[in-house]
């Protein structure tokens, strides 16, 4: 079970891959306002549970609804982004565009993403 937690502990997850592709497509500045971001949704989570999150949801099942409504309504959402890039087929063009860096986004919607990233997790 250790080696297992370790692997675990060592491994990337989906927070590192979001930082890593921003840096790699957009630049080292909007990456770290993602990573920045991540963050503070990390420390939002270890908040929420100083504050007692669990007992107030399991004290108010409606607010615990509300959120999992939420969370299924965002994951709705993506799908539906997914499926509807899905039906534009990749041309070559296309392809090696996509390997040049994108313009990098702005800092706040960096940030943005890093935060929602985190607490989708």
């Amino acid at each position: 079970m250790l080696l297992a937690l370790g692997v675990g502990a060592v491994s990337p997850g989906p927070s590192f891959m979001m930082v890593a592709r921003t840096a790699t497509r957009e630049g080292r500045r909007p990456a770290c306002w993602v990573a920045l971001g991540m963050g503070l949704g990390a420390m939002l989570f270890a908040l929420a549970a100083l504050l007692g999150l669990q007992a107030v949801l399991k004290a108010v099942p409606a607010v615990y609804l509300g959120f999992k409504l939420l969370g299924g309504a965002y994951l709705l959402y993506l799908g539906g982004q997914i499926w509807r890039g899905a039906r534009q087929p990749l041309t070559l063009d296309e392809t090696a565009a996509a390997l040049k860096p994108d313009a990098p986004r702005r800092d706040g919607r960096a940030f943005g993403l890093g935060l929602l990233t985190q607490v989708s997790n």
